[in-house]
This record gives structure tokens, C-alpha cells and sequence, in this order.
């Protein structure tokens, strides 16, 4: 119920926010973990913007929110629990990003991408 209330409204300050600095960048990138859950990617797509889905292996993605959030495993668990599986999100997503490896890794798949939305 809280996410229903306050996405629409983020959702808009961020809006707001890319509008008032769309005259000096050409780039937005918005990281919104319950982005396809709450509904607002529709808009988002509407505009021209593109999804585009990191996904990791659970135990990894566990594993990696433990050494960065203090966070208890069971927190960490019940979080996930609350995110639409993957293979559903990959039917709305422009592009999909598997990150099971090193953030360089991670990096250089994402300059492709760019490199492919600016072809």
C-alpha cells in the first residue's frame, strides 16, 4: 500500500528533475528496483526510455547485499521475495544484463548497450 502511495510520487520529482536538466545531458539513468512491480516503467516507455534489467544469480545477489547493506539475511530474503521474478521483468525490458561477474565486466556490458541506444 505504501509503494502505491509513494512511487507515483517519486516517480514525478524524478520526472521533474530530468526535465529541468534535459538541456545539459542527453543521459538519465533512474535505479528502481520495484520499477515494473509499481507500474511506472509504463510511462517511462512511453516517453522513448529504455528498460534495461541487471540480473544476478539469488545467492550472489544475497551475497552481495550482505557485505554492502546492514541488512539481516532474513531482511534480505523477504526483499527479494517482494520483486517480480526475473523471467517476468525480461518480457518488459528493452535490455537485460546478466551480473554474475566483476563490475568491469559489468561496465563494459553496459557501454555496449549505450553504444546500441545511441546507434
Amino acid at each position: 500500500k505504501i509503494n502505491k502511495i509513494i512511487h507515483p510520487i517519486i516517480d514525478d520529482l524524478v520526472l521533474d528533475r530530468i526535465n529541468d536538466k534535459k538541456d545539459l545531458y542527453n543521459l538519465f539513468v533512474i535505479d528502481a528496483a520495484l520499477i515494473i512491480e509499481s507500474g511506472i516503467f509504463e510511462k517511462h516507455q512511453k516517453s522513448g526510455a529504455k528498460l534495461i534489467l541487471l540480473i544476478a544469480d539469488e545467492d550472489l545477489r544475497l551475497k552481495r547485499a550482505l557485505s554492502r547493506d546492514n541488512l539481516t539475511k532474513q531482511t534480505i530474503k523477504d526483499r527479494i521475495q517482494l520483486q517480480m521474478e526475473d523471467k517476468k521483468k525480461i518480457k518488459y525490458s528493452n535490455y537485460v544484463i546478466e551480473n554474475n561477474s566483476t563490475k568491469l565486466e559489468l561496465f563494459k556490458k553496459i557501454d555496449q548497450i549505450i553504444e546500441k541506444i545511441y546507434d
